[in-house]
């Protein structure tokens, strides 16, 4: 609050801004003189471009069914992402003395302090192996009362890592225990759109193989006389899409796959390429063959809807977006 310009930080001074946290609910409210505006926390440690889709689709969600919109908290906020921010209707505050907030009449916005520290982000949750077991979670409601080996053997990573994991859970209000100390997870949408947000920036680089073209065919018009099952693959991003919809004709190729040898290289005469490729290819981080994952969701020949969700929300293409919000309706289970 010390970072605000000084004429808000006057204001906090005096005080006629209030800030309270329930840490319960995650909700906060600020009071600027007789205005109270109530709104539900997002603490993020950084935001990037390819977050704020997700972001907007989450207040957009979070409005919805609360009937609140969202406030983010983060350690620094850069013009440009500031400025898209404040197009998309997100309200936030950062370390360094940025903020908007836009809501019953009340206006305020700073842009373009700059921050003394680099962000960090703390906890595991978010994390390489964090989100693996998150994967799990959101893809199947059985997955959170297996025993730690089993979650751990289901998404490859150790019972150590699970066990840290599930009380870092708890301790994020992320989960509860019921009856007979059955785990119950809550705020399932926060924890996908955050998972969403996390897979892309951290995970997602870590299992990306590479990308490809190839001078012998054009990918694009005869994607569906490829078979990855050929290679114990399946299709993922807007070929999945395709196939989850039937409304979205893929401009580009997404294709996961085990990882033990390039059969599908040769076969497809690839050409490795930096980027923008035709077809993305990445290595299954989760075990397939696991019996939590079997009659879950998803079609014979592409990932879970999850990962679906997951890869177009980021885009910048409308249609991808749109498609994903058909995805998250009529596929993904958060009950």
């Amino acid at each position: 609050m010390r970072a605000l310009p000084k004429a808000l930080s006057t204001e906090f001074d005096k005080p006629k801004i209030k800030l309270t946290d329930d840490k319960q609910r995650g909700i906060i409210n600020w009071q600027f003189k007789n205005t109270v505006m109530e709104y539900k926390l997002v603490l993020f440690p950084q935001v990037t471009h390819d977050i704020i889709p997700i972001l907007r689709q989450f207040a957009l969600d979070y409005e919805m069914q609360n009937h609140k919109k969202i406030f983010l908290m983060t350690k620094i906020i850069y013009p440009k992402i500031g400025a898209k921010l404040i197009e998309v209707g997100i309200n936030f505050i950062d370390a360094a003395g940025n903020i908007f907030i836009d809501q019953d009449g009340v206006y305020l916005m700073k842009l373009g302090s700059k921050g003394t520290e680099k962000a960090e982000i703390k906890g595991r949750l978010f994390g390489e192996a964090g989100l693996k077991l998150l994967f799990g979670i959101l893809q199947n409601p059985d997955f959170i009362n297996l025993s730690y080996r089993e979650m751990a053997d289901a998404v490859n990573i150790s019972a150590a890592s699970a066990t840290i994991l599930l009380k870092e859970m708890l301790v994020s209000k992320y989960l509860y225990e019921g009856h007979g100390k059955k785990r119950i997870v809550s705020n399932k949408l926060e924890l996908l759109q955050r998972w969403t947000m996390a897979y892309n920036e951290i995970l997602k680089p870590k299992i990306k193989i590479g990308e490809y073209n190839t001078k012998s065919t054009d990918l694009l018009k005869t994607f569906n006389d490829i078979k990855p099952d050929e290679w114990e693959g399946v299709w993922s991003g807007e070929v999945a899409a395709n196939k989850y919809t039937n409304y979205l004709s893929p401009g580009k190729l997404s294709m996961f796959v085990t990882g033990k040898d390039k059969k599908w290289m040769s076969d497809l005469k690839l050409i490795p390429v930096q980027e923008n490729g035709t077809l993305e290819v990445f290595k299954f981080f989760w075990n397939t063959n696991h019996k939590i994952f079997n009659g879950t969701n998803q079609l014979q020949d592409t990932v879970p809807a999850l990962l679906v969700y997951a890869e177009l929300i980021t885009s910048t293409d409308s249609r991808n977006i749109e498609t994903a919000q058909k995805i998250l309706d009529e596929h993904i289970q958060l009950g």
